[in-house]
């Protein structure tokens, strides 16, 4: 883990007097989602495939293209859209 990582998860670590709250704006975890998929691909695939599998499982899309595009529309909307 990288220190810049560890420092955005520092505060939700378990400490002795439990689970730490913090306040994080959507804005602020969106950008670190997003720069997290741009560092690894793997990663942001993750969560394309397992996008594409809940729309099988759940609504019964079938194809394979249609399905992962949807996700990938997705996470694009979720994460590296424009706001």
């Amino acid at each position: 883990m990288s220190e810049a990582d560890y420092q955005v998860l520092a505060p939700l670590i378990e400490s002795s007097a439990g689970i730490v709250d913090i306040e994080i704006s959507i804005e602020d975890a969106r950008t670190t989602m997003a720069k997290a998929f741009q560092k690894d691909p793997h990663f942001r695939m993750g969560y394309v495939a397992n996008i594409a599998m809940l729309l099988h499982d759940r609504y019964g899309i079938t194809d394979y293209e249609t399905r992962n595009a949807a996700g990938d529309d997705i996470v694009k909307l979720i994460f590296e859209g424009d706001d």
